[in-house]
């Protein structure tokens, strides 16, 4: 397969008349968007991306097309260079691999080094709890989902865009973000390149290293908006699988 960097196995599906593709480890943002755009599904009980009606008997390539985007100015490091890394940061081997399970890490040009939570590692709540003042909310899959919101990954980056387009809109906003841009603040590990981003107006200058150029912020937004694609396709994924489990419970409010 052609511009697919994570190595894979193809079998052929004779029943569906279809080709299946097991990949070593999980494809990149790119890669999967590269999978998705060529017609190609996740089967999250086989744990191998399809697609069906497609397979001729030959090896069936996948071709960057146009419209694919690729990250060029936030970019994912090498698994040798995320090794290297995590023994940069921690001497323990324990927490190296906790590192490398838990957290994805892309690179800027000028060597920040972003740190952001793989989505499997990010929870789910399961009780929605609520004030015993109101009325229950109802158990359903989009209640459950609108419960979970606020573990989804740029939720509050979604909220500054929609502010900063009502002060260019309207020349006023609620005054909470820093409008001058998306930045990259460093503080987790005390590591001067590791920086995670931000965009409340609360900014610690401590910690403050640099606005994101308008090049990177676009590839941060398409970045978080495939993890929150991601992410919500997991809780449909659990609400179809553990529906039954999700319950509510009301809290004293007030009192």
């Amino acid at each position: 397969m052609k511009n697919i960097i994570t190595k894979y196995e193809e079998r052929k599906n004779e029943e569906k008349n279809g080709i299946e593709l097991y990949f070593e480890g999980i494809p990149t943002p790119e890669e999967r968007n590269i999978l998705k755009n060529n017609g190609f599904k996740w089967h999250s009980i086989k744990k191998c991306w399809y697609k069906s009606n497609n397979y001729n008997g030959e090896s069936k390539t996948i071709e960057k097309t146009q419209e694919t985007k690729k990250l060029e100015n936030i970019i994912e490091l090498t698994e040798d260079e995320k090794k290297d890394l995590a023994k940069e940061l921690w001497n323990d081997e324990k927490m190296q691999d906790y590192l490398l399970k838990s957290y994805d890490f892309y690179k800027t040009k000028d060597g920040l080094i972003l740190e952001l939570e793989k989505v499997n590692k990010i929870s789910i709540e399961k009780t929605m709890y609520y004030d015993d003042e109101t009325e229950a909310p109802e158990v359903t899959e989009n209640n459950f989902i609108l419960y979970n919101r606020y573990n989804i990954p740029g939720r509050n980056l979604e909220e500054y865009l929609k502010e900063k387009e009502r002060l260019n809109n309207n020349g006023c906003a609620s005054g909470q973000y820093d409008y001058n841009g998306i930045y990259f603040t460093s503080h987790y590990y005390k590591h001067e390149n590791v920086v995670a981003c931000g965009w409340a107006h609360d900014k610690d200058e401590r910690y403050f290293k640099r606005y994101l150029t308008i090049e990177e912020e676009k590839d941060f937004i398409e970045l978080m908006n495939d993890r929150k694609e991601q992410y919500i396709e997991r809780l449909k994924k659990y609400w179809k699988r553990y529906g039954d489990h999700v319950s509510t419970h009301g809290y004293w409010a007030n009192r």
